[in-house]
């Protein structure tokens, strides 16, 4: 089931964070994006606990997303792609039509997820990646 994050899924969230990023966002940053105005973060749940999450920072008619996890055990259940859909609807009916996000250069799988929703590489961000400086393709929604 998928929902909108709220303040008692911060403790999954930040879990799924540590066990999926190099750099893994603070506590803090992540508590800032499930309360700011201006980002949605949705989380799919399996017996009342979050599995994963995607986030989304948006103004006007322009967002981007900021994180997509699951965790590792729930990896390859199609989750990643629920959680995606969910975004690109709730996107669409919030009049949000440009899209964009960054994604590791060789990390295959996501960059896989995103095409088969639409998105194409428009650029490179070179030695994005602060932990070991990998290039970061920029994707967008065409």
């Amino acid at each position: 089931m998928i929902s909108q994050a709220e303040s008692s899924d911060l403790d999954a969230i930040c879990e799924i964070e540590n066990l999926s990023f190099a750099l893994p966002w603070s506590r803090e940053s992540v508590l800032a994006h499930i309360t700011a105005d201006n980002a949605n973060f949705f989380v799919h749940k399996k017996d009342g606990v979050a599995v994963g999450y995607i986030g989304l920072i948006y103004a006007l008619d322009e967002g981007n997303i900021t994180n997509i996890a699951v965790r590792p055990e729930f990896r390859k259940t199609g989750i990643g792609g629920a959680l995606l859909r969910h975004l690109l609807d709730f996107a669409a009916h919030s009049g949000i039509v440009h899209l964009t996000l960054e994604v590791r250069r060789g990390n295959d799988a996501a960059i896989k997820l995103y095409e088969k929703h639409g998105f194409v590489t428009v650029g490179i961000r070179t030695g994005y990646y602060e932990d070991n400086g990998e290039d970061a393709f920029v994707m967008k929604l065409k």
